[in-house]
């Protein structure tokens, strides 16, 4: 199969407004939770190929089979790094002068994610300040800690955790885009382990 066009889509906004009786244009409610939420996007592949008229509908069966209502990565040879996750629909085959057509949609999360997940890794002896980098989506990292006795994580002004050794998931220690600050006090060593998402 030949790729002959993609259409890589883009995930409409879930807009939240309020209408305010006696009031000027309505409440915008979209960032109350953190950020605004996305629809999921579909994605579409146009193939063709020029496999022989008599192997048309058996390739078909092929790609039906492999892939027809089926959830899994999509990966696009210009952005390797990231993969989008989604299901997808094969169309009705047609058959133009010899060449067969087919054109997959995937109904995909409205982000795509790193193929490989962001894992930061710390020794600490004293303080360490430790930045870790988000994308677009909002992520709870997996924290792996080695100690013999404990470490103290500060994230915020709010929150402070105590921990020996093992892997924690925080709900509290959510990172948002960009550069965001941990501080850790003790002996040992810990690592941050998330899946970084991009628009």
């Amino acid at each position: 199969m030949l790729l002959q066009s993609k259409e890589i889509g883009s995930p409409s906004i879930k807009v939240n407004k309020i209408d305010i009786p006696g009031a000027d244009g309505d409440l915008d409610m979209t960032d109350y939770f953190g950020g605004a939420k996305y629809d999921n996007v579909k994605h579409k592949f146009e193939f063709a190929t020029l496999a022989t008229r008599t192997e048309h509908l058996t390739l078909y069966s092929t790609i039906k089979n492999a892939i027809h209502g089926k959830k899994g990565r999509i990966i696009l040879d210009g952005d390797p790094s990231f993969f989008y996750l989604g299901r997808c629909s094969v169309s009705a085959f047609t058959n133009d002068k010899g060449a067969g057509y087919v054109t997959i949609e995937c109904d995909c999360e409205p982000y795509k994610y790193k193929t490989a997940k962001t894992v930061v890794t710390q020794a600490v002896d004293g303080t360490e300040t430790i930045t870790l980098t988000n994308g677009r989506k909002r992520a709870v990292p997996t924290v792996t800690i080695e100690t013999e006795s404990s470490l103290r994580i500060v994230y915020g002004d709010n929150f402070i955790w105590d921990l020996g050794s093992g892997s924690f998931t925080l709900p509290e220690l959510e990172l948002t885009e960009g550069e965001n600050t941990v501080t850790v006090t003790g002996t040992g060593s810990i690592a941050f382990e998330w899946q970084e998402g991009n628009l």
